[in-house]
């Protein structure tokens, strides 16, 4: 993807917490972003999952919609997806203490005319039978609904987020 890199925000985390949030960091300045979550560790397995945001809050209905490929070292790879969900699913992943990244592209957020798209793929380490071998997914996604988002939202499904980082860039 060519174009200039613009930092515009990020939040970290270094004890527990359910979520990292950046606000009002989407707008019509951009039509793309590059978002990027690092997590440097975890205290036990958990998946983290990516919400947008418009003026009220995390869109919380189930207008997402998104398709996965999934991959492990030496394993197998299989694919999924799903339509009416109330999140972008299976953004991040997380087993032992070992970290992990994700990159994801934001198209249109802040377009109130049009849905918002998103491509995403993240990279981290998954206990498979007291083995740890890398986990790879890669995923695209819509939310649609015409409307402004103004952030974005990883929040945990079943534990607390300890050490990370979320960072928003806009492409020139």
């Amino acid at each position: 993807m060519a174009g200039n890199l613009e930092f515009i925000t990020s939040e970290s985390t270094s004890s527990n917490t359910t979520n990292l949030t950046l606000t009002n960091c989407f707008s019509d300045e951009y039509d793309v972003y590059k978002v990027i979550y690092g997590v440097k560790e975890v205290n036990t397995e958990l998946a983290t999952e990516t919400r947008l945001l418009n003026a009220s809050g995390a869109v919380t209905s189930s207008t997402y919609q998104h398709a996965i490929h999934y991959m492990a070292a030496g394993a197998s790879w299989s694919q999924g997806g799903d339509v009416n969900n109330d999140k972008f699913q299976y953004t991040m992943y997380n087993e032992g203490s070992v970290g992990g990244y994700y990159v994801m592209y934001v198209y249109n957020p802040a377009d109130s005319s049009s849905f918002t798209f998103a491509n995403w793929q993240m990279a981290s380490s998954y206990l498979a039978s007291s083995t740890r071998v890398l986990m790879a997914r890669k995923g695209i996604g819509v939310l649609k609904v015409a409307e402004a988002h103004t952030g974005i939202q990883v929040y945990a499904l079943s534990s607390n987020i300890t050490k990370s980082r979320l960072t928003v860039y806009g492409i020139k």
